[in-house]
Formats: structure tokens, C-alpha cells, sequence
């Protein structure tokens, strides 16, 4: 796990404030270019929180958790496990409304339930996939704590975003409020890119509504 130290506050600050800038007047009519600032700050966010990898997940139109967009192969893993087994840290973090902190998935604790089955799942997916994907590693070895944090729409849950680190650590509580900073950015975002646009005369709504509860 990185020190806390490493989370730099001056730098979180102006990466929060970049995805932000000039999201207003003309830009707000273009949702693509909103989507496009969620994609950057899912490929920042390793370097701004000092994390290895980034995952987001979102409720899609029938209120069920699926993968959204993932900073490397091996946190995508993670979240298509999680989407399929419906079980971990991301699920716990939606029926909470709270961080869900994972000092080691590997391993079983009592405040939270046994993620330990989530850990075992990217292990088999491992076995099945000999190349080491993408990452050059398992999926297993690269994911080991995580922290699940809500991502709102205006005021609503709307998903989460999941830091990741390869080494087991506990997670400190100015690391989970930089992350949590971090997603409260990624749900305004998302709340942007939910505006009603006009689309030849006619209006167009982003299926993230922010209706969801």
C-alpha cells in the first residue's frame, strides 16, 4: 500500500479542479466531451491518489450494478467479477450508502463480509488465462486491497468507484476521503452529462438520469 503521505493535496486539488474547468456554457451542451472527462479521470486517478488502478461501476437501467470503465485489465477484472458473482466491496458500498475498506481481499474479517470468494474467482480467471493479460500479471497478485466509495448523482447512488492496490494494507481515513473526493467529482460529471440535450430540435437524456436511489 502506498504511504498516505503520498497523497498529495495540493495535487488532488487542481486534478479536481481540471476535470471541472470550463465544463460550463456551450461545453455543457456536448455530452460526449463530459463522458470523455470521465474516461480521463479514471486514467488519472492511479497518479492523483496515489493508487495502482481504478475501477467505476454504475447502475444501468434496471438498478443493476455493471462495469463502466477500469484503468487497466486486471481492475476491469475485478469489476466483472464483482458484476457476476454480486458479491464484494462494491456491492456492500451500494446497500451501505458508505466506503467499504478491504485491507486484504485475500483474506477473511470479521467487520465485513467474506470477500475472500471474490479473490478466488480472479484466481480462476487467472488459471483459465495463462497470458497474464494486459497487466503482464495476474489479476489475483495485482489486486489485493480495495476501497468501494459511492459515486452520487444529484444526491442519488449512482454507482461507485473502486481504488485498488497490490499490496495488502489498511486504508487511512485521509486516503478514503481523496477517494471519495475523487468520486463526488466523477458523479457531478455524470450529473452533467445527464442534461437534457437538444438533438435536431428535439431532446436527448444521457441514461444516467440520476433517478436512481
Amino acid at each position: 500500500m502506498t504511504n498516505e503521505d503520498e497523497v498529495d493535496d495540493d495535487g488532488l486539488t487542481q486534478a479536481l479542479l481540471q476535470l471541472l474547468d470550463d465544463l460550463e456554457g456551450r461545453s455543457l451542451s456536448v455530452q460526449d466531451q463530459v463522458l470523455a472527462r470521465v474516461e480521463r479521470a479514471l486514467s488519472a486517478a492511479g497518479d492523483v491518489l496515489g493508487v495502482d488502478r481504478v475501477g467505476l461501476m454504475l447502475l444501468d437501467e434496471h438498478d443493476e450494478l455493471v462495469t463502466v470503465g477500469a484503468s487497466d485489465e486486471a481492475s476491469g477484472r475485478l469489476e466483472r467479477v464483482q458484476q457476476r458473482l454480486r458479491i464484494g466491496p462494491a456491492w456492500d458500498s451500494m446497500s451501505t450508502g458508505q466506503p467499504i475498506a478491504v485491507a486484504d481481499l485475500a483474506v477473511p474479517l470479521g467487520e465485513h463480509q467474506d470477500y475472500t470468494v471474490v479473490w478466488q474467482a480472479l484466481q480462476d480467471a487467472d488459471n483459465g488465462d495463462h497470458s497474464g493479460g494486459s497487466t503482464g500479471a495476474s489479476a489475483a497478485s495485482c489486486v489485493r486491497a480495495v476501497l468501494s466509495v459511492p459515486v452520487r448523482s444529484r444526491g442519488d447512488m449512482v454507482g461507485n468507484l473502486n481504488a485498488i492496490c497490490e499490496q495488502a494494507g489498511p486504508w487511512t481515513r485521509r486516503r478514503i476521503r481523496a477517494v471519495q473526493a475523487y468520486a463526488d467529482v466523477i458523479g457531478t460529471l455524470l450529473t452533467l452529462s445527464a442534461a437534457v440535450v437538444n438533438v435536431d430540435g428535439g431532446a436527448h437524456e444521457s441514461r444516467w438520469d440520476g433517478r436512481r436511489a
